[in-house]
């Protein structure tokens, strides 16, 4: 699972900032006096308790979204964007919910469940560094030490699992320095209750996406259901809404200046303590890639998905998620730019330089520290690019992506594995047909690879291209067009994976 974290601020005068994110566990210990000075009237144990209620048990981690349950029978809110792809899941051309919106008007018979939702109750969170890293063989820091520390970590999971009745997940903190289990109970019968038409929940589209103030409805309804005893069950109709006593309760009473506000959820990661070079390799490197690529590959769907309803509502969820980071990738590169970042970052750098070098034994422990970093991030700056044209471009086919999800029955095939092993790898590919290619275009997909495959081969050396590919990029231009052309077509002509049919046929 994501991390569980706690950002807060003032608004709307912003007075103060309280910047970063704060791990729950250790609010008590390095957050609680901040917050309560700046107006927070909870201690730290009731935003965060293990042995009783707390605000923990209204923050819940909807697939890789934050939800917050406001109601005693399990109901949900969360954003539009977040159920999007819930909402894409069970909307057809009759019954488009995602154009119409949609509202449970006759109580719970009506609420409608959505394919592979998952909802997350965050349970417990313990600090396992030193179980992580004690007597950690002095293996470098190559694939041997990452192999040790995976080991280590699945192996923490396994026992927090406590047979499967939890999802348990360790996670590095501060570039590996510290690692944190998280226990969860995961819900898998989630059920639409309400959601606007998009009109209203994207309205903006991407023009209004990662700014602020936001003139979107973005917000949808779910429900969370569970057995007869109050337990995480597949989807039933017996199932009943879930128990929730603790939830968020609604304030009619409206803001103030300086009334003291924080966010409570689930996010990705932090690059807040990017070195300057790190800094100058996203804004060189990886936003121009990740913005050039992805802009493609929306422009190429946009096209057809204006065309073609059916096309629209197949895409509409994968439109929206890659449009959400390519949107993301120009945010932060622009912020970069007005910012100064990387000039405020030189200058700490400088300052800490100074302070380092001031002490022997500090110049004797650290002194080499940026000149070190500097020589790693120039490496990582060249596999940087060479990965977002590989990932973006190279597999911008969706069926280059499927069929790596066959290597594993593949490589049993290789081993002659046995019976069991095989039909239990056969029955894990055979299950991810359905959700495939039910938003899946073979055409469409067909176009959009052999356009960013071109772009591949445009703008990747070619000594960093695999050798079929280094041989069409030697060609001119025109030649280099025509027999990519030509090499796409023969790929898709022959492969089995371009139809459902084959797919089962070939498994």
């Amino acid at each position: 699972m994501k991390k569980f974290i706690v950002a807060l601020f003032l608004m709307p005068g912003l007075a103060w900032a309280g910047e970063g994110m704060w791990l729950p566990l250790l609010l008590k210990g390095f957050n609680e006096q901040q917050m309560q000075a700046a107006g927070c009237s909870l201690s730290a144990e009731q935003i965060f308790s293990i042995n009783s209620g707390s605000l923990k048990d209204c923050i819940v981690q909807l697939d890789g979204c934050t939800s917050g349950v406001i109601s005693s029978k399990g109901l949900l809110i969360t954003n539009h964007h977040c159920a999007f792809s819930g909402i894409q899941a069970v909307s057809t051309l009759e019954k488009n919910y995602l154009e119409n919106g949609f509202w449970s008007r006759q109580g719970y018979r009506t609420e409608i469940p959505l394919p592979n939702a998952t909802a997350s109750f965050f349970v417990r969170m313990e600090d396992v560094t030193s179980r992580v890293l004690k007597d950690l063989p002095d293996t470098g820091y190559g694939e041997a030490r990452k192999s040790e520390l995976e080991k280590r970590m699945r192996a923490i999971e396994k026992e927090a699992s406590e047979q499967g009745k939890f999802r348990a997940t360790v996670r590095d903190f501060f570039s590996g320095t510290a690692y944190y289990l998280f226990v969860a109970r995961v819900y898998k019968d989630i059920r639409l209750v309400g959601a606007p038409p998009s009109s209203i929940g994207k309205f903006g589209g991407e023009t209004d996406n990662w700014m602020w103030p936001r003139h979107t409805g973005d917000f949808a309804l779910l429900r969370v259901y569970a057995d007869s005893l109050g337990n995480p069950a597949p989807y039933n109709e017996k199932n009943k809404p879930l128990s929730t006593p603790k939830f968020l309760p609604f304030s009619l009473g409206g803001v103030k200046e300086n009334d003291f506000s924080m966010i409570m959820g689930f996010p990705g990661r932090t690059n807040r303590y990017a070195s300057s070079d790190q800094l100058k390799m996203m804004m060189e490197n990886e936003y121009p890639a990740k913005i050039k690529l992805n802009g493609n590959i929306l422009d190429t769907w946009k096209e057809a998905m204006d065309k073609d309803p059916a096309i629209k509502i197949k895409y509409a969820a994968k439109y929206a998620r890659r449009s959400n980071g390519w949107k993301n990738s120009k945010g932060q590169s622009l912020g970069l730019q007005v910012s100064g970042a990387i000039a405020l970052k030189e200058l700490d750098e400088k300052n800490l330089t100074s302070w380092i070098f001031s002490d022997e034994n500090r110049k004797n422990s650290y002194g080499m520290v940026f000149t070190e970093l500097q020589k790693a991030v120039r490496e990582y700056n060249r596999v940087t690019f060479l990965n977002q044209y590989y990932q973006l471009a190279g597999k911008s086919s969706e069926l280059v992506d499927l069929s790596a999800g066959l290597l594993p029955l593949y490589e049993a095939l290789k081993k002659t594995a046995s019976a069991s092993v095989m039909d239990s790898l056969k029955k894990a590919a055979l299950k991810k047909k359905e959700d495939f290619y039910k938003n899946f275009d073979a055409a469409l997909d067909k176009q959009t690879f052999g356009k960013l495959l071109l772009m591949y081969m445009s703008d990747v050396p070619a000594a960093e291209l695999p050798a079929p590919l280094a041989a069409l990029a030697s060609l001119p231009e025109k030649e280099r067009a025509e027999a990519c052309n030509s090499f796409v077509e023969k790929l898709y002509r022959k492969s089995s994976l371009v139809t459902s049919e084959g797919y089962a046929s070939l498994i």
